[in-house]
């Protein structure tokens, strides 16, 4: 927890800066996609995180008590909320302004290196409750298979995957667009689909173990996320259905890219 990882200068730094606030239960303390660079610890009671999934539906991705945080995303990058919070219960809260946990931390940096530690961490824990694949994981589950993922950063116009190539890393887009190209009755690269943050990619080579069935470029800076064929298995073998909307979204995408392909080389769909 984030006070917990303090030394005790540091804890008596952050103290004195904390703003109480009491709160009944269902109280949205912020809503997706609105502006804040507070952030908040719980001295009692319970909160719940939610997003909405692409139908707009709440989801509720995790629940805080007592010692936890939240708002750091806002904190950090300046951007707006990625997450609703509401109250569950009677709770207790300390606001701690952005401005003046930057005075804490010019003086005690390794508040700052805390902080970031525990961001990083929610950041791939949003990226899976986000992604159509992970999803239906609780929470503890998902903390368990953040670790075998790996990061990686992709300029503009950058190959990502080659069609062709050997490979059965699975890739879910952190942030970005790219492109997914295929080549066919000697027509190369020709358009066929585009990917943004949250959606994955590489599932074909991965069930068939066979090459590459087209190229993945970069239409933006792109950050990804992979995961080695190895750590994927350990977890395909332990939640199958992982395994099914990798085969339905195979299926899907074969199809598409079918139908987009001859489109553009004038075929008849």
């Amino acid at each position: 927890k984030f006070l917990e990882d303090m030394a005790k200068t540091e804890y008596a730094a952050v103290v004195k800066s904390l703003e109480p606030i009491e709160l009944a239960p269902n109280v949205t303390i912020f809503e997706e996609g609105d502006s804040g660079t507070s952030l908040f610890i719980i001295y009692s009671g319970q909160v719940s995180v939610i997003i909405k999934d692409p139908k707009g539906n709440e989801v509720v991705v995790s629940q805080l008590v007592r010692g936890e945080f939240f708002g750091e995303f806002g904190f950090l990058t300046g951007t707006p909320r990625t997450a609703a919070v509401r109250t569950v219960e009677d709770t207790s809260l300390f606001e701690l302004p952005q401005e003046k946990m930057q005075q804490i931390i010019k003086v005690y940096p390794h508040v700052g290196e805390v902080l970031h530690s525990f961001y990083k961490w929610r950041v791939l824990d949003l990226i899976l409750v986000k992604s159509s694949l992970f999803s239906s994981l609780n929470p503890k589950e998902r903390q368990e298979i953040i670790q075998r993922f790996q990061f990686r950063h992709v300029p503009k116009g950058k190959i990502i995957v080659k069609e062709g190539s050997v490979g059965g890393e699975l890739y879910l887009i952190k942030s970005g667009k790219a492109r997914v190209f295929t080549s066919s009755q000697g027509r190369k690269n020709v358009l066929v689909g585009q990917l943004e943050a949250n959606d994955f990619f590489g599932e074909v080579s991965y069930l068939t173990k066979q090459k590459r069935s087209a190229t993945i470029a970069s239409a933006t800076d792109c950050d990804v996320l992979f995961i080695s064929r190895k750590d994927l298995d350990a977890i395909v073998e332990e939640h199958s259905e992982i395994r099914v909307k990798m085969e339905t979204a195979q299926k899907q995408r074969a199809h598409k890219s079918l139908a987009v392909f001859k489109s553009k080389i004038g075929q008849p769909v």
